[in-house]
C-alpha cells in the first residue's frame, strides 16, 4: 500500500520521538484498513463447491429414505397426517433454505454484487 500522505507529512514535522497524534492516526489507519480488508474477503470457490455437494446429498439422501419410509405404507402415506403430508412441506422447506443461502453466498462472492439481495451495499454501509 502506498503511503498515507497526511501520515507522512506529520512524522516529517515532528522533531525527535513522532507526537501522539501521529501515533494515533497511524492506528486509525491500520484499523480502517484491516477492517476494509475483512469486508474485501471473497468466499472461496471450494466452499461454495463442497456446500454444493453437501446440499445434492442432504436432499437426496432425504428423497431416498422418504421414499424408502413412504414404500412400507403406500396405501396410508398419502392420507392426511401421515408421512408424505409431513415429508412434502419438510423437503420444500429444505429445498428453500439451501437455494437462499447458496443465493446470498453466491451474490456475496461477486465482486460487484448483484440487485438480488443487495448484500454489497448493505456490507458497505454498515463499513461506513
Amino acid at each position: 500500500p502506498e503511503p498515507d500522505p497526511l501520515e507522512s507529512l506529520l512524522f516529517a514535522t515532528s522533531v525527535g520521538v513522532p507526537s501522539g497524534v501521529s501515533s494515533s492516526v497511524r492506528a486509525i489507519r491500520q484499523a480502517r484498513a484491516s477492517r476494509l480488508a475483512a469486508a474485501q474477503r471473497k468466499f472461496p470457490a471450494a466452499h461454495l463447491l463442497l456446500l454444493g455437494v453437501f446440499g445434492t446429498c442432504s436432499l437426496s439422501i432425504f428423497l431416498l429414505l422418504g421414499a424408502g419410509l413412504a414404500g412400507f405404507e403406500a396405501f396410508e402415506a398419502s392420507k392426511p397426517g401421515h408421512l408424505l403430508a409431513i415429508l412434502a412441506p419438510l423437503f420444500g422447506l429444505l429445498v428453500s433454505v439451501q437455494a437462499l443461502t447458496a443465493a446470498v453466498l453466491r451474490e456475496l462472492s461477486l465482486p460487484g454484487g448483484s440487485q438480488f439481495f443487495r448484500a454489497q451495499d448493505v456490507v458497505e454501509e454498515s463499513l461506513a
